[in-house]
């Protein structure tokens, strides 16, 4: 019997021209293995430190872009072979952290979200991420460690946890849409 553990993941990204829908489904759509393999700026900065332990959680790989969206979810079945590459058991507890602005939030809070949409609701955003880590004295590595697949499961998408473009641009009684109500509230922080 395998014990849960805690697996590190690091969501360092940096975000790239949209990739072409239509090439993307004809040539890399749920090839993960050579997705995780291609050499970008993140996947480079990954490798020359990190937290000992960490795998990549590459953005890339882990979404894909569809007519629409920039960077989609995969079916479940799809995106459970991705996170198996990545060593992840079923009832490990996930932590997840970045870099960059806002201490990498951006994408460790992406990367959360998306396990909490697959139904995988142990994961946790180390806070502060590799800045705090390293500012507590804490070691870093340009270690790269091999994992075996896991045996992590998908389950089907949490809908409570998605909202379509009609839901957000609908009107609200006040007479505004979610749109009109984020552009004030961004208004005030700018």
């Amino acid at each position: 019997m395998e014990r849960n553990s805690v697996v590190l993941l690091d969501a360092t990204y940096e975000a790239a021209p949209k990739r072409d829908y239509k090439e993307f489904k004809e040539k890399h759509y749920g090839k993960f293995e050579k997705l995780m393999a291609a050499k970008t700026n993140f996947t480079q900065t990954f490798a020359a430190e990190h937290i000992p332990g960490a795998v990549l959680f590459n953005m890339d790989a882990a979404y894909y872009p569809s007519q629409y969206i920039r960077s989609d979810l995969y079916p479940p079945h799809e995106f459970e072979k991705y996170i198996r590459l990545l060593g992840v058991n079923a009832g490990d507890h996930i932590v997840i952290y970045a870099r960059g602005q806002f201490a990498g939030m951006f994408w460790a809070a992406r990367a959360w979200w998306t396990f909490k949409v697959y139904g995988h609701h142990k994961v946790s955003v180390l806070n502060g991420g590799l800045e705090a880590w390293k500012k507590a004295k804490n070691p870093v590595t340009s270690d790269m460690v091999v994992v075996k697949p896991g045996n992590w499961v998908a389950k089907p998408l949490d809908e409570s946890l998605l909202i379509t473009f009609e839901e957000l641009d609908k009107v609200n009684p006040d007479g505004k849409s979610l749109f009109q109500d984020l552009s004030k509230v961004c208004s005030e922080f700018l």
